[in-house]
């Protein structure tokens, strides 16, 4: 029965690391398997992605800039500014 427990035990710890190890050979720039051409739209992918979430980042801030400024209390002239703008040019000081 032991013996049983630990071929179980070593059988899924080999799996493991047999599937750790398919995903480290994935992060490898200098995987032999992969041909040149898609290594290199690999990488031109990677920089696209990089440049659109730095994109996203500054509309965030942009965003969060222009919904403050709707925000904010919009100071209204005086009510003998907006009299005198009403009156026709001839009554006007």
């Amino acid at each position: 029965m032991a013996s049983r427990c630990r071929t179980d035990f070593l059988d899924g710890f080999l799996e493991g690391a047999h599937l750790m190890a398919k995903a480290l050979v994935g992060h490898l720039r200098s995987d032999q398997r992969i041909p040149h051409g898609l290594a290199q739209e690999n990488q031109r992918l990677h920089r696209r992605v990089s440049d659109l979430e730095a994109l996203v980042l500054r509309l965030q801030v942009e965003n969060d800039r222009l919904q403050l400024e709707l925000e904010r209390p919009v100071s209204e002239p005086p009510a003998a500014a907006l009299e005198t703008e009403m009156l026709p040019a001839l009554f006007r000081a």
